[in-house]
């Protein structure tokens, strides 16, 4: 069973963006968490024993993307202009497909 900080995690994310699991789904996630949190420790530890300090992503995007300057800020971007054809429902939402094979 993943962790009780892990689980926190999830709760605090459930709240943020209104997202409901059924129990075996909280299970996974807060497993994937639990993953996800061991794999950026050891990331974090290789990085102290090589003496680095990288930047941030968000900053070496901001620093370094020509695509921002170049944005139409007028323009509206719509999430189903990156999906596939199918993969929003009839109101509007992304289908996830491991729901739809469990009948969720």
């Amino acid at each position: 069973m993943a962790g009780a900080r892990d689980c926190s995690v999830l709760e605090r994310l459930r709240e943020i963006a209104h997202l409901h699991f059924m129990k075996e789904e909280e299970e996974i996630v807060c497993r994937d968490i639990e993953r996800i949190a061991g794999y950026l420790g050891q990331v974090s530890k290789a990085l102290e024993e090589l003496d680095a300090d990288p930047e941030p992503l968000y900053h070496v995007w901001e620093s370094r993307s020509r695509i921002r300057d170049g944005v139409d800020r007028e323009r509206r971007i719509s999430v189903a202009s990156f999906l596939q054809p199918g993969r929003l429902d009839r109101e509007g939402r992304v289908r996830i497909p491991w729901r739809e094979v469990r009948g969720g």
